[in-house]
């Protein structure tokens, strides 16, 4: 671990600097569709991918062929929201710090299952 419980460990995928706004206003409060993951605005999810691109993350875990990593970035608290599992299991509304982004050109940010950060 580095400073601050950050780890040093950095991922792969190299993310454009930038959110992609178009992408990202589906997965942000007052535009997001009903029952979907969201954070509250767009200066968060810009936020989280300048925490991966700076280091300043913990990496959970990465998927290089599909340009997507999962991480926990602290300060900044999202909405995880799944409902009408078809498995049935029950839903889901709870805050989180763990985030996927999604698409190295076009980068978007979605939070997860805050169970994903167990170590």
């Amino acid at each position: 671990m580095g400073t601050g419980g950050v780890s040093t460990q950095t991922g792969t995928v190299v993310y454009s600097p930038n959110v992609s706004q178009q992408k990202q206003m589906r997965h942000i409060q007052g535009t997001v569709l009903a029952n979907k993951s969201y954070l509250n605005s767009l200066d968060d999810a810009q936020n989280v991918l300048d925490a991966y691109n700076s280091g300043n993350h913990r990496l959970i875990s990465e998927n290089a062929k599909q340009s997507t990593v999962v991480i926990e970035v602290k300060g900044i608290t999202g909405r995880y929201i799944n409902t009408g599992n078809p498995n049935g299991l029950p839903d889901v509304n709870k805050p989180t710090n763990i985030f996927m982004i999604q698409s190295s050109g076009s980068p978007k940010i979605l939070p997860v299952n805050p169970n994903k950060g167990r170590q």
